[in-house]
């Protein structure tokens, strides 16, 4: 299960003052792309959930111009607790976020 699922193909995402409190176990991540999410946006967010994978995944397809900036990411999950991860040829800004553990 995903909260936000970015097609395959589809830029100019924007997710701003976002609040996710997920339920224990189920969810496979927060918010995931399916393909490139090219100017993609993540600002001042707060998710917190127990997720088997990353909270943000931008894994499938390298991005272009990327920002995620001023978010919290909690994954609760003992055995993944990954906050977040994009394709190594994606470019951009990842600053000022918090990921406690």
């Amino acid at each position: 299960m995903i909260a936000v699922a970015i097609a395959a193909g589809v830029d100019d995402v924007t997710i701003e003052r976002f609040r996710f409190c997920g339920l224990a176990g189920g969810a496979t991540g927060c918010i995931e792309a399916a393909g490139a999410a090219h100017r993609f946006r993540l600002l001042d967010s707060y998710i917190h959930g127990d997720f088997s994978s990353e909270v943000v995944d931008l894994t499938a397809a390298a991005s272009a111009d990327i920002l995620v900036k001023g978010n919290t990411l909690i994954n609760i999950d003992t055995g993944a607790g990954l906050g977040f991860a994009a394709h190594n040829s994606t470019t951009g800004f990842v600053r000022d976020n918090r990921a406690p553990t």
